[in-house]
């Protein structure tokens, strides 16, 4: 016999840990903030490769501010544990001045 609520934790199971979003454009100066989604619980690492085009402070446990210095592209990654370290996604920032 179906139960209605039968499929509803097997989707909430299978969430995928991500990023609020995957590229952004920004002015030199803005700020921007970035969340990741569907990690509660687990340990989070964040890393930027360029740090002279854009910096970040966290901003919480699951989130992250950017803010744009210098015209350029670079990556934001974030790393959640979960057993172990693991590189679930890159947020791409690209800036404009």
């Amino acid at each position: 016999h179906f139960s209605p609520l039968q499929g509803v934790s097997g989707q909430a199971a299978r969430r995928k840990i991500a990023l609020s979003k995957k590229s952004v454009t920004m002015t030199v100066g803005q700020k921007k903030t970035i969340r990741i989604k569907n990690a509660k619980g687990k340990r989070i690492k964040w890393s930027i490769k360029k740090k002279s085009i854009a910096s970040y402070k966290k901003s919480g446990k699951y989130a992250v501010k950017l803010t744009a210095k210098k015209k350029g592209t670079t990556t934001l990654t974030c790393k959640v544990k979960n057993g172990k370290w693991k590189s679930y996604s890159q947020y791409v920032c690209q800036y404009a001045s």
